[in-house]
């Protein structure tokens, strides 16, 4: 490394520029964490999804009941069957499934994983705008390789 030139740190560059930005950094990340917390809803869990499916079950089948006269007797003897035949869905004993299919089943899920998106890149882009206000014009790093000019001017922003 004979002809490196070492990038000697200013000591108020330091102290106005890299403690400020590691306390935001960390900050930041706590924020993060604490709206992750507070958007998170814990899964549903197993008896849960039984009750659901339950009651939907027994909702389904009364309106069926009031509503038989209205459709054809053998659509209503089909119906019936589903619900109380032998192999009905109040005859059968209770499937149990795995979280994790649960889980792929559930609408929820996907609102989940973009809350917890939207809660980690919002604070993100609010911490590059407000590294873009405060510290504009500032070195802070050395690229040890020759830019290309697609990228000379995202990474030499304010730079004269």
């Amino acid at each position: 490394m004979e002809g490196a030139h070492p990038l000697l740190l200013d000591h108020a560059v330091r102290d106005w520029v890299f403690i400020p930005l590691t306390l935001a950094i960390v900050l930041m990340k706590l924020l993060t964490q604490y709206m992750h917390q507070l958007f998170n809803t814990p899964p549903p869990t197993n008896k849960e999804l039984k009750e659901v499916r339950e009651m939907q079950a027994v909702a389904r089948a009364g309106r069926l009941r009031g509503f038989g006269r209205v459709i054809p007797e053998t659509s209503f003897k089909m119906r019936k069957d589903y619900f109380a035949g032998e192999k009905g869905v109040f005859s059968q004993k209770a499937v149990t499934r795995s979280p994790q299919e649960a889980m792929a089943t559930d609408p929820s899920v996907m609102v989940d994983m973009m809350k917890k998106n939207l809660t980690g890149m919002v604070p993100q882009l609010a911490m590059g705008m407000v590294v873009n206000f405060f510290f504009q014009g500032f070195v802070i790093g050395k690229v040890p390789f020759p830019l290309s000019p697609r990228f000379k001017p995202m990474l030499q922003v304010g730079l004269a």
